[in-house]
This record gives C-alpha cells, structure tokens and sequence, in this order.
C-alpha cells in the first residue's frame, strides 16, 4: 500500500501543473479506489461507472484540495458521494436484485500471488463469503472497508462518513455481528470472520496488493463502551468475543494466534480443509437467563435541555452478566425485551418503576432530589451528572454498590446507529399498542364539573417525540359561561366571562400536571415531577386488581388545603380522571374531570379544531406549574 508521503508530493506537484505527476497519481490510487467501490457495491458493471465518475472528479477539483496530506479521506469522500447517489437512484433495488456478486477481474492472480489462496480454498467457499457479505447493509460494507482494508482510524471514518466517532465503532461491531450471522447460516463458526475478511479482502483486492491484504484482532477492536452498545439485546450481552489474530503473509503463511501453518501450497490442501471444516457446525445453544441481579445500565438523551425530552434505554442484567430484561424508549415507540421468554413487546406505556417510586434523572437538580428523597423516605443511588448541553446523552452504570457514569456530546443520537435497538434474532415481537399509540398522537375530550359548575373540553396529545413537532399538544377547557382556558402553539390565555384576558402563560405550560408522554417519561412520573419541582407533597398507590394507579397531591393554597387526586391507567400511560376537594374532607367534593381519548380520529367534529388563541401575543407570558389546577379548583388564577 502506497505511503501518504507518496500522495503528498504527488498531489502537490499535479496542483502545479505537472502532468506526469498527475498520471502518477491516477495510476497509484486507480486499483484501489476501485477495489474500495466493489467491496461496496459488488456490482462490476456500477462500479467501473462510479470509479469513472470518481477518478474524473478527483482531477476536475485537485486543484481545490487545500491539505495535499489529506488526500486519501478527501478521495473517499468523493466516492462515497458517487456511491450513495448510486444507492438513491429510483431503479436500484430493481437492478441490485437483478444481478449476483461476481468478484472482480482485478482480484488475486494465482500466478502473481505467491499462496494462491483463491484457488486452494474453493470457489464454493469464495461464494460463501460474497454472498454473506452483499447481504450487509451499504453503510455497514463501508465501514468494513475503510477499516479492515483502508486501514483508517475510527476518527478518519467519522470524518468520511460525517458521523460520530462512536456510531462508526457501534456500526463496524454491528457489521462484524451480521457478518457473522450470515456465515453462520452456510455452517461457519464466528471463528471464520477474520479468515472470511481476509479472503474477501484478497478476491477484491487489485493482483499487485493481495499479498499485503492482512488483519488482526487489533483492527477489530471497537472498545469497550461501543461494543456494549452494539450487543445490548443479545442473549450473549455478557460473553466477551475474543478475536483470534489472523493474518495471510507475503510468503503464504496462515497464521492463528501463534500457530503458523505451512505455506499455502497443493501439500497444504489438507490441512486447509481441515481448518474449515473445524470452523464448520451450527451455532450453539443459548443458555436460559438466571434470575435477575443488581446490575443495570441506563442510557439518558436528552436533545434539548433537562426540562425538555428524554429518551432512554435500561438494562438488567442477572447475576451471570446475562441480559435479563430490556426497555428501549426512543422517539417512535415504547420496547421491553423479556429475555425469560424472550420476546419484544412493543407497548403504550413507558417505563415505570416497579415499585411505583418516582423515576429519577441524572441531571436532575439538587432541590428536587432531595424533596423526592424525603417524600419517599429513601435516596436515591444514581448521583447528580452535570448537564453536557443540549444533545447530551448520559450513561450510568450500576454494578452492586458500584455506580459510574459518563456524558457523551452529540446532536443526533436518535439517528444514529447505536441508538436504534438490534433486537435479538429469533425473538418473537408482539405489537400491544392501540390504534392511537400506532398514530403516536390523538384528541382527547375533558368532561366533568367544578364546584357544580359544568366543565367542558378537548385537547391534542402526542405520545411520541417523533409526532410532537407536527401534532402540538394543544388543550382548550370552559367552564361554564365564567372561565375560559385556551393553550395553542401561540401561548395559553385565561379568560373570564367578559372576554378578558386575566391571565397568560407559555405555550404547552396548561400541560405542566397532566400527561406528557412525548417527553419521555410515563404519566404517573410526570406527575409526581412536576409536584416536586414546586415541593407538593404527594402520596401513591395501586389500585387493587387493577391496572390503574392513584397519585395524590396536597398543598396549602390561600389557608385552604387543596387536594388533587389522579386516577392513571397504567397500560395507556394515560390520566383517566382527577378528583378535586378543599380542606382535606373527603366528603366534600369540589370536582372532578374526566378524559376520554379517541383511537378513530376520523371524522371528527369541529370540537377538535386547533385553536387559533391570539390575545396572548405582546402580553408577559409566565410558566406556569401544575398547581394550575389547585387555582382552577378554587375558581381563581394568579
């Protein structure tokens, strides 16, 4: 493989006009350039069109190339642009199923190789490899070639490929574990990974390079916290996978660890087909999971700030390291992976504590940790984490006693590949949601009455993050002729019977006490946060024998004890009814609302047209909290 030093000088010297040099150099990179887009594409005939397109390119903007010594990643970024154009073309699942990988013509000469290991190993094999390998995704080709073949740093191919460090690391441990997967299926262990990287290697390789073509365990390596985020959903999670360093010589020697056999030659065939065939047998049993243990880890995103969305991912593992139980929150759906039964189930709900404590946050602040600790009468082990800004996602781990945490910066971690969940394969799925959960959003009606006065309403909920852009909540309530409560995308107005604007608040700010589940977390948590985050006390029960809990709120408003009692249905992450009474006698009911919502939103009446609340603008608004509705219980507003 040629040196940058001989791409720097030669780089250098066609932006000065040297045509020789400017040969030179085409001549160089040609055999690599292509070998690069065929172990892409795996077509011949797409990818001699984009090799033209490349090598056209690179000397139509040499000349614009500012550091001569990053020639090769600023080469590949030119052809990963011809090769995702390739791959958005109309036709190209029609033309990528219309034809089989062929290895190309410039693959290993048996007469200019020196071990000839194309021919000893069988084309039998050689098809093996190439059909496991086109079934891997573009992306996931483009990593195994710039890492196993180009030799580039995981930095150099985040650069390439625009991406983060870490999606580069997770996405080669997932390509590595689908590649394995594929080989598995016609019969080879994972042993065979780095022998079938080095053959596919060498079959792709220009005849001049097969020689050098050579991998090791250290190439491999993804690092620690990359590779638990590729295998989390694996049944195997806690088994390490310890590469075997596997290298092709110059001379034809195939080395295994520290076993060298001889050289490829007619002599070696045996001993050749006796390494195959000891990697050759189905792959083994997956020993059932033991019974849970302490040891868990959670993944917090949080794209904007800590008042905002959160996404996550938590982990149990039993007390062998094996994966236990698994729930993934992110801006679509709500996962549970039970690795006793081993199915996904995918549900309305988002994750709760199974003893109904309140669901802590890592960059939560001091003030609510506390009241949350003294209202349940036990700390809380996960320490405070300081907010890494906006795009920041916190990992903390937690083995026994022992808790660790680390902050990683990235605005995008929803699209990348470490955060979307690679369940395991042969898991049954079962899809539990409802019709408005599928939607991610739906309209919601509000009946019921205050002080006897008739309470009438309609509102839009998101359950997803995904949806909350297009589909705002909004939440508009009448109660009678006296008092009218509007909450749009423009802010939230109170009104009273003459029309007046008596109050205004931030947009979305009326939800502050009810249900937000496109923030991440369940009712009953935000709930109870949003109680704490003001210092209002809080009690919380089941329901017996049923699937609903009761949150109840008290706190002394105006030398009156006003009491807020929540009915959530657990299942549908959802409020069902809230209570109101004054003075702490239960007997003396000042109201209650109920909340249906709909799962046919078609046809719907002109109730649940957005509302269009203008009077809000150019006044002060101010946020508001759930005591909201303790003002609403007593008929007044600040």
């Amino acid at each position: 493989m040629s040196s940058d030093y001989d791409y720097f000088e030669l780089v250098r010297q066609a932006q000065l006009g040297n045509k020789k040099s400017l040969d030179e150099l085409v001549g160089l990179v040609q055999g690599r350039v292509y070998a690069y887009i065929y172990r892409i594409i795996l077509r011949k005939d797409a990818s001699q069109e984009i090799f033209q397109e490349s090598m056209l390119e690179m000397i139509r903007v040499l000349g614009k190339l500012e550091r001569p010594d990053r020639f090769w990643p600023w080469l590949l970024e030119i052809t990963l642009k011809k090769i995702h154009r390739y791959y958005s073309q109309s036709q190209r699942d029609r033309v990528i199923k219309s034809n089989r990988p062929e290895v190309i013509n410039s693959a290993v000469d048996p007469e200019k190789s020196q071990a000839g290991l194309a021919d000893i190993v069988g084309e039998d094999l050689k098809q093996i490899v190439l059909n496991a390998v086109e079934q891997l995704s573009p992306q996931q080709r483009m990593v195994l070639a710039m890492r196993c073949y180009e030799r580039m740093e995981y930095s150099q191919i985040a650069e390439s490929m625009n991406c983060s460090e870490l999606n580069v690391r997770v996405l080669f441990h997932r390509a590595k574990k689908a590649l394995r997967r594929q080989l598995g299926r016609s019969g080879l262990r994972r042993k065979f990974l780095l022998p079938a990287l080095i053959l596919f290697g060498k079959m792709t390789a220009p005849a001049e390079a097969a020689a050098q073509i050579s991998i090791t365990s250290a190439t491999l390596k993804v690092g620690v916290m990359a590779g638990a985020a590729g295998i989390i959903g694996n049944k195997t999670a806690a088994v390490t996978l310890k590469a075997i360093a596997v290298s092709v010589t110059a001379a034809g020697g195939f080395t295994i660890g520290n076993m060298t056999s001889p050289a490829l030659t007619d002599k070696a065939i045996p001993w050749v087909e006796q390494t195959i065939n000891a990697v050759r047998q189905k792959p083994a049993e997956v020993p059932a999971p033991a019974a849970v243990g302490k040891n868990k880890e959670c993944w917090y995103y949080y794209p904007a700030n800590t008042d905002g969305p959160v996404m996550m991912r938590i982990v149990e593992y039993d007390q062998q390291g094996g994966l236990y139980r698994c729930w993934m929150q992110d801006e679509q759906a709500n996962y549970c992976f039970d690795g006793k039964d081993y199915v996904i189930s995918i549900n309305n709900h988002r994750v709760w504590n199974d003893d109904l404590s309140v669901w802590r946050l890592p960059a939560d602040k001091s003030q609510m940790r506390e009241f949350l600790s003294t209202v349940e009468g036990k700390k809380e082990l996960t320490e405070y984490v300081p907010f890494g800004g906006n795009g920041s996602l916190i990992i903390v781990r937690q083995n026994g006693a022992n808790i660790s945490s680390q902050v990683i910066s990235h605005n995008n971690v929803p699209d990348e590949e470490y955060f979307r969940y690679d369940w395991p394969s042969g898991a049954k799925i079962i899809d539990n949601r409802d019709a408005m959960h599928k939607r991610g959003w739906t309209y919601f009606k509000i009946t019921g009455e205050i002080e006897g006065e008739k309470v009438t309403g309609a509102g839009r909920i998101p359950f997803v993050y995904s949806v909350a852009g297009r589909n705002k909540p909004w939440l508009k309530l009448k109660i009678a002729n006296k008092t009218e409560i509007v909450s749009s995308d423009e802010g939230t107005c109170i009104r009273n019977a003459g029309d007046r604007v008596v109050a205004a608040y931030t947009s979305e700010s009326l939800f502050k006490g009810l249900a937000r589940p496109w923030l991440g977390l369940h009712t009953i948590d935000t709930i109870r946060r949003d109680a704490a985050e003001k210092e209002v006390q809080f009690e919380t029960r089941y329901i017996p024998g049923d699937r609903k809990a009761n949150v109840m709120l008290t706190k002394k408003l105006r030398d009156r004890d006003i009491v807020l009692n929540y009915t959530i249905d657990m299942e549908k992450d959802v409020i069902y009814r809230i209570t109101f009474s004054v003075n702490g006698d239960s007997k003396v009911r000042a109201g209650e609302l109920i909340f249906s919502y709909l799962e046919d939103i078609e046809n719907v009446g002109g109730e649940f047209a957005e509302p269009m609340e203008r009077g809000c603008k150019g006044m002060q608004q101010k946020d508001t909290t759930m005591t909201w509705l303790m003002e609403l219980a007593q008929g007044s507003f600040d």
